[in-house]
């Protein structure tokens, strides 16, 4: 389950997104890796794992996140939100 996560780690790092001017970016090294420095500087992975399992919203999730205290900008919403639908973990509909 570990190399799950770790592969969809990778694959947010390298999958392009679209960037405020409207051209194509991506999430290089270079940026920020927001689930480790937004998530798991408060708790351990299981937490997003079994709330991807269970299919969570994960609006609901962020605004409990910033609720205690987790600052998150548009941008870090964005690209959780983004990680969040590609989540292997999540099951397929």
């Amino acid at each position: 389950m570990t190399g799950y996560f770790l592969l969809s780690l990778m694959f947010l790092l390298l999958v392009p997104e679209a960037n405020a001017s409207g051209g194509q970016g991506s999430l290089s090294p270079q940026n920020p890796d927001i689930i480790e420095q937004k998530c798991i500087r408060c708790h351990n992975r299981g937490p997003i794992e079994t709330a991807a399992r269970e299919d969570q919203d994960i609006r609901e999730i962020l605004q409990r996140m910033e609720k205690r205290g987790a600052v998150l900008t548009e941008k870090d919403h964005e690209v959780i939100g983004h990680f969040w639908r590609r989540n292997p973990f999540k099951p397929t509909k």
